[in-house]
């Protein structure tokens, strides 16, 4: 009896780790479901597979689980920007009623999706699952940029600039374009903290030159720190000394 005891006892880890493989095939075949049938139910499941799996220590960091993740985050946004979409039911100019659609369409499950894909990606070592990594990633920055041009230009820019800042991310560094929407966006919602850390990479870069040394001096002020906006000033008139005007 002892040692049926004991064999039982050293099975339950077995049982526990096949238990969480099955979440995650129940969260693929939920998703595929989903995808076939067009059904929110299957989806919803799919959800509550994954969300288990992502939960557990022993499946959380397994690139499938993170791959499965974005996927399924990834339509959840989709289906309620398309909910949202079929709402405009008075708008007839099908631009602004995709434009509206974005800006009620909360971003959580995008960024989820995101940050899954971005956990996969560093988990693939082997290439595995390169191609739903890369897919995955081109139609989340998609998102973003459409999400983050809706809100600016209804000058909601506190809630556009966390949809810049993650472009700027999936982007690089190297994307002196989206690093300068950052900046502009944050100094445009009052986030002064992140405006002056964007425009000092602007001019680390060289990017902007004497403008964008106006611009941080303008943020300093405006953030109320006459010294360090003299301080910037006269470190952009060293640096461009025929761009920065003097007082």
């Amino acid at each position: 009896m002892k040692k049926i005891v004991l064999l039982l006892i050293a099975m339950l880890p077995v049982i526990a780790g096949s238990s969480q493989s099955a979440k995650l095939v129940s969260a693929n075949n939920y998703y595929k479901d989903y995808v076939k049938e067009n059904d929110p139910a299957s989806l919803a499941k799919a959800k509550e597979a994954i969300d288990l799996a992502l939960a557990n220590p022993d499946t959380k960091d397994i690139t499938k689980t993170q791959v499965y993740a974005g996927q399924i985050y990834l339509a959840l946004f989709d289906l309620n920007l398309r909910l949202q979409t079929e709402k405009q039911t008075k708008e007839t100019d099908p631009n602004k009623k995709t434009l509206v659609a974005y800006q009620n369409t909360p971003a959580s499950d995008l960024e989820a999706s995101f940050h899954a894909f971005a956990n996969a990606k560093k988990l693939d070592t082997k290439g595995n699952y390169k191609s739903e990594i890369e897919s995955g990633y081109t139609r989340v920055s998609y998102h973003f940029i459409k999400k983050a041009s809706a809100d600016y230009n209804s000058k909601k820019y506190a809630e556009a600039l966390p949809a810049f800042e993650t472009i700027y991310e999936i982007n690089g560094e190297k994307d002196t374009s989206s690093l300068s929407n950052c900046a502009l966006v944050a100094e445009k919602a009052g986030a002064y903290d992140k405006a002056k850390l964007y425009l000092q990479k602007m001019i680390d870069l060289k990017q902007g030159r004497g403008l964008t040394y106006s611009s941080l001096v303008n943020v300093y002020l405006m953030a109320k720190d006459t010294v360090a906006a003299m301080d910037v000033l006269k470190k952009g008139r060293v640096a461009y000394p025929n761009e920065i005007g003097r007082a």
